[in-house]
């Protein structure tokens, strides 16, 4: 879905199962979706207040994120990492989807969405959410925690890969 100029785009808060995405045609997975998205940057970038604190440990390995949703937009990449970050497609076993207002204008804003995906653990391994893993730095990580609001909190997963990522889940 391209979200037109001046206008933000506005999802159902019920999640979406895979099965009735198939069959209603215009219902992509949300990865794709905001992969086709035609984000704004719409205000300055104003201050980050992180509710996650710093949790790197600073070694400079890399951390693998899982994304699904916002943080695969470039303008949001370029906003919270200096830089557009190429990533795997992978999947998540076990969770779904589901539609949440953001709650923060300076996000929405930067998204160009009101409404947010987030992820729903539901245990049944034919529910998938498909995504990108992307290789980021320490500070890079740090600024994806300050980058998510309080609906979120991060957590390590193991994806379709056999992968071990961290992925931001429902708080």
């Amino acid at each position: 879905m391209t979200v037109p100029a001046g206008r933000r785009a506005h999802r159902s808060r019920r999640s979406i199962a895979p099965s009735e995405r198939a069959r209603t045609g215009p219902h992509r997975a949300a990865s794709a979706t905001l992969r086709d998205a035609a984000p704004r940057r719409t205000g300055p970038r104003g201050p980050r207040v992180s509710t996650l604190g710093r949790v790197s440990d600073g070694s400079g390995t890399a951390e693998f994120l899982f994304t699904y949703g916002t943080l695969q937009l470039p303008d949001v990449q370029l906003d919270t990492f200096g830089r557009v970050v190429e990533g795997d497609d992978d999947a998540l076993a076990g969770h779904r989807l589901e539609w949440v207002d953001v709650g923060d204008e300076r996000v929405a804003q930067l998204s160009g969405l009101d409404e947010h995906p987030v992820l729903r653990r539901t245990g049944d391994p034919r529910d998938r959410v498909f995504g990108r893993v992307l290789a980021l730095d320490a500070e890079e990580l740090d600024a994806a925690d300050e980058y998510e609001v309080a609906l979120y909190r991060r957590t390590s997963v193991v994806l379709a890969s056999g992968r071990t990522a961290w992925v931001y889940v429902s708080a």
